[in-house]
């Protein structure tokens, strides 16, 4: 059976670690952007461990391309995010109807009118000094200006060619019908402006190159979505047989898929580099926390959430304002980094993550209405998700609330090469 399926078994030992001693290494756009947001430390740690495979490293020209177009976005991000949520928390507006509330209803208007403009200005501090918190700490690390002109450097003469013009219209066509169909990768992109076919590029420019060069491949990416991985309930099974299957078949050698925090600890295990402890953590934590955090499209704005706040009947309906200011309460306001995302920010994150979550609850309650289930059950995975990164982070000294239990999701990956079955 093995035979007639490879792609549905793990790699054999030996075809392991041949490719860990000779097969050519190729990280994904996420990653490299992702090194951009660690702390000083580990990145020249990561880059290091880059520099001792530096004769194996190899680029698709998609990859090259993206990382080229959002490097700078990306070194920019954390200000301009904070930027927003001071905007955001400025244009709140205060509750409505508590001046008819004073006169017809038991609620003391007076009471929650404060504690409304309370929590605005905290909000409004914490937001103040963590932005002053990464401005320092940028200050302190140098920019990423550094950090890129390293990448590029190691990358010189790596890259793979374009498609030709000539090609692209039947390529993008190709790709087109594989999102159709919902072969990976890509399908999971189609809300992106390119709809998807990026990643499709990026396959296929891969498989073109280790097809030419007969070469096992060790593919390293923090995309955790299900168009690279099989998923069951939020948790990953290892990389998509489909993927396996099609690289088998076409260039006859092994693929390993690692997601980075993987990659650098089999690495070390294999002792073909030397990363620490400190860059293993932080890759892993810093990969849950942008495929957990950077698509905030569920969830809802402040201002929504105030705005749920005061509307309704606020005798039944939760009170996320509420909820937060306990959630912030809870921590103490040193600035606690790892990399350039801060304890207040994690515990923000988490508390609207939870006032979503009780909204979406209510409502389905009151309405009977189950339609926006999946929504829910996304909100819960990501809930799971800050909950462990918390944990990493050491914040769970103190006694957990009722919403605080752990859960087993999103483990960190036992073993991600391979097929299905092993993350």
């Amino acid at each position: 059976m093995r035979s007639m399926f490879p792609e549905h078994f793990p790699v054999s030992e030996d075809d392991r670690l041949r490719t860990w001693k000779s097969g050519r290494i190729v990280f994904d756009t996420n990653v490299l952007l992702n090194l951009l947001r660690y702390s000083k430390a580990n990145r020249d740690d990561f880059l290091e461990v880059m520099s001792q495979l530096e004769d194996r490293l190899w680029l698709p020209h998609q990859v090259a391309l993206e990382y080229l177009r959002n490097w700078r976005e990306v070194s920019s991000e954390q200000k301009r995010e904070l930027q927003r949520l001071i905007a955001e928390i400025e244009g709140m507006k205060p509750p409505r109807g508590l001046e008819s509330m004073r006169a017809t209803s038991t609620l003391d208007a007076q009471r929650i009118s404060k504690e409304w403009e309370a929590a605005k200005a905290g909000l409004r501090t914490l937001v103040e000094r963590e932005g002053l918190a990464v401005e320092t700490q940028r200050h302190d690390d140098g920019e990423p200006e550094e950090t890129h002109s390293k990448i590029t450097e190691l990358y010189e003469g790596k890259v793979g060619e374009a498609f030709g013009d000539d090609r692209i219209p039947t390529l993008t066509a190709e790709a087109l019908k594989r999102i159709k169909a919902k072969t990976p990768p890509g399908f999971e992109d189609r809300g992106k402006d390119d709809g998807g076919v990026g990643d499709v590029f990026v396959w296929l420019q891969l498989l073109e190159f280790a097809d030419r060069e007969s070469a096992p491949i060790i593919f390293v990416t923090d995309d955790t979505k299900s168009d690279w991985w099989h998923k069951h309930r939020g948790e990953r099974l290892g990389p998509r047989t489909e993927l396996i299957a099609e690289f088998t078949a076409r260039v006859g050698q092994p693929v390993l898929f690692y997601s980075s925090r993987r990659f650098l600890e089999v690495a070390k295990e294999t002792a073909v580099a030397t990363p620490s402890t400190e860059v293993i953590e932080e890759a892993g934590s810093v990969a849950k926390m942008w495929s957990t955090l950077v698509d905030r499209s569920t969830l809802m704005s402040a201002t929504e959430m105030g705005r749920r706040f005061v509307e309704g009947d606020m005798t039944r309906r939760p009170d996320p304002t509420s909820l937060l200011r306990r959630q912030l309460l809870r921590r103490d306001h040193g600035v606690h980094h790892l990399g350039y995302y801060s304890r207040e920010q994690l515990t923000l994150d988490i508390a609207l993550v939870e006032a979503a979550i009780a909204n979406l609850e209510f409502e389905a309650r009151v309405t009977g209405d189950g339609s926006r289930a999946d929504e829910l059950e996304d909100l819960h995975r990501r809930s799971e998700s800050l909950h462990e990164l918390r944990s990493e982070m050491h914040l769970d000294e103190e006694p957990r609330d009722s919403w605080d239990e752990p859960t087993a999701i999103d483990r960190d990956d036992p073993d991600e090469e391979g097929a299905a079955g092993e993350t």
